[in-house]
């Protein structure tokens, strides 16, 4: 049996390899993995659980203006989930400093 295109789902067979898939549904041979396939996505997962691990989740910060033209500072924090709004740049600073000694 030849794979066409590299691909396992594509298979070339002569027609009595047919006919007998037909008559024998369960002999019909199953496609295996391509292994180079398996290599990539065990990397992918490896690297995302490396990511997962070994980063420590910063806060976002960012500097907006309200209608007023007044800026202020929305912080997300990813280990809480939470956001919060600060009118100085001080105010973040003092509330990344409490994060880090709780």
């Amino acid at each position: 049996m030849k794979t066409y295109n590299s691909d396992p789902n594509y298979v070339l067979v002569n027609s009595q390899e047919l006919e007998s898939w037909v008559a024998h549904p369960q002999s019909v041979p199953q496609p295996t993995p391509h292994p180079q396939g398996t290599r990539l996505n065990l990397d992918r997962l490896w690297n995302f659980l490396l990511d997962s691990f070994s980063k420590t989740p910063e806060p976002s910060i960012r500097r907006k203006r309200d209608r007023h033209g007044n800026t202020y500072f929305q912080v997300y924090d990813p280990d809480t989930h939470l956001t919060a709004t600060f009118a100085s740049e001080q105010e973040v600073r003092i509330w990344i400093e409490q994060r880090y000694y709780r």
